[in-house]
């Protein structure tokens, strides 16, 4: 068995798997060299010293490093069921490591806790969640993934908890189908990309912060296409107008994007971003024409799940305003590459976001440019 006091200070990496006489095995990454035997989780671990570099094919025909040694690494073989490793090797964190990070990432993001009790809950939500990021990031590199998570300023926060601070689109039980985009004028060929940030069409990523905007800020974004479409001129538009002002949605607490462009349109108008600035909070309605910078002549929504129709309103009228499902912790630390997670439930829509664009990665993998606006840091 191997040393306990060794075992918690260690973190392992898999690198791949194979089959040699008949017997299942892992590779993997070991920080120092091992070489005893141990079962976790009906897993039995040969950590062999030595190793060597070794290229393969991973499913997706790209090359991945197998097996790994320098001065201070040895790559190892893991014998024995590959149904989930994940749950044990990633309980060897190196606790001076996360104790390093944690405090970093504390610092980074302003945060403070009301004492020792709450701090080790926030810690706690903080190390699972960083555990998911190393495990999925593990699995981007064998290309099992499509793309790439990284720890940013909700590492804190459960997926619960983003949901209910800061999602906030409230679809109506009753849509009124009466403005359905009609499709008559049909498009017989669509571009294979469109990316209506390289056309000047899209403003700045912003932050909503713990305020249930995410309508707002939707509306205020398809509204900002639209305006630089016709005048040629991009300015940020105000998302707090709309929070203090759509008597129809409840501010903070939620919304719906064609509520807000009823509003607009009735209006008259809404305010720039510099006339009206954002709070991220509800207040009453300040709306003065003064401070007017674009209005809204009328409005139309796609077809519930006609992906088809959303790709042909993007190409022909410009960024869309539409809801997507934010609850999977994926979702949360999302950082590159091509978003999918088979656990997103098209009948649990409760995000509002902007659709820029679509197109076709290297792969043949069609995917939506979408803007969020949980974070103002780059990726």
């Amino acid at each position: 068995m191997l040393n306990s006091n060794l075992i918690k200070k260690k973190f392992f990496f898999f690198l791949g798997y194979g089959t040699d006489s008949g017997k299942d095995y892992w590779q993997i990454k070991n920080s120092k060299t091992v070489s005893k035997t141990k079962k976790c989780s009906g897993l039995y671990w040969k950590l062999q010293n030595g190793g060597s570099r070794e290229r393969r094919k991973n499913k997706g025909g790209e090359e991945v490093l197998i097996l790994l040694q320098n001065s201070d690494t040895t790559a190892s073989t893991v014998e024995g069921n590959r149904s989930s490793p994940h749950s044990c090797a990633l309980s060897y964190l190196d606790e001076a490591s996360l104790d390093s990070q944690w405090e970093q990432w504390k610092l980074t993001h302003r945060r403070e806790y009301n004492g020792l009790g709450e701090e080790g809950i926030r810690r706690a939500i903080w190390e699972k969640n960083m555990r998911l990021i190393e495990a999925h990031n593990e699995e981007a590199a064998l290309g099992i993934q499509s793309f790439e998570m990284g720890m940013n300023h909700l590492g804190d926060m459960t997926s619960e908890e983003v949901v209910d601070k800061m999602t906030g689109l409230q679809i109506p039980l009753n849509l009124d189908r009466s403005f359905t985009m009609a499709l008559d004028d049909h498009v017989s060929k669509l571009p294979k990309s469109v990316d209506y940030r390289k056309k000047g069409m899209v403003t700045p990523v912003k932050n909503q912060g713990s305020c249930g905007s995410c309508w707002a800020f939707s509306s205020a974004g398809a509204l900002e296409g639209q305006l630089a479409k016709q005048t040629g001129q991009l300015v940020d538009l105000s998302p707090q107008n709309l929070v203090d002002c759509v008597t129809e949605n409840d501010g903070c607490g939620g919304g719906y994007m064609t509520k807000a462009f009823a509003y607009v349109q009735q209006n008259g108008g809404i305010d720039s971003e510099e006339a009206y600035p954002y709070v991220g909070e509800d207040q009453s309605c300040r709306y003065n024409s003064s401070g007017m910078a674009a209005s809204c002549k009328g409005f139309k929504e796609v077809p519930v799940g006609d992906e088809h129709a959303l790709a042909v309103a993007l190409f022909k009228v410009g960024p869309v305003s539409v809801g997507i499902d934010a609850s999977q912790g994926t979702f949360q630390f999302y950082q590159r590459g091509v978003y999918f997670d088979r656990n997103c439930n098209k009948d649990d829509i409760n995000h509002a976001v902007l659709a820029v664009g679509y197109g076709v990665n290297t792969k043949g993998k069609k995917f939506w440019i979408v803007k969020n606006r949980w974070d103002t840091s780059p990726a």
